[in-house]
C-alpha cells in the first residue's frame, strides 16, 4: 500500500469526506443550534478514509489497517495492520 500514489483528486476526495463526516458529528452533538447547510461537493469514492489515531490523522484502508499520512498527503509506513 505505501507504494501507492495518490493523485491531488483522491487526496481531495479523502479530506472531504473526512470534513463531512466531522461537520455531521458537530450537527449531532449541536442539535439545538441551526447551522446552515452548505451543499456537499461531489466526491470519487475511495477505498481509504482519515481517522484519528494517537492524535494525529492518518489514512485508513476498508481493511481497517492504519497508515500515516506523509507531508505531502501520499500514504506513510503502516502503523496499525488489522
Amino acid at each position: 500500500m505505501n507504494e501507492r500514489h495518490l493523485s491531488i483528486d483522491e487526496i481531495a476526495s479523502i479530506r472531504n469526506k473526512y470534513w463531512i463526516k466531522q461537520d455531521n458529528l458537530y450537527r449531532e452533538q449541536h442539535s439545538d443550534k441551526e447551522i446552515p447547510m452548505e451543499s456537499e461537493p461531489s466526491d470519487e469514492e475511495s477505498d481509504l478514509s482519515i481517522v484519528i489515531y494517537d492524535d494525529k490523522q492518518h489514512y485508513i484502508d476498508l481493511n481497517n489497517n492504519i497508515y500515516e499520512i506523509t507531508e505531502c498527503n501520499q500514504i506513510g509506513k503502516l502503523v496499525d495492520k488489522k
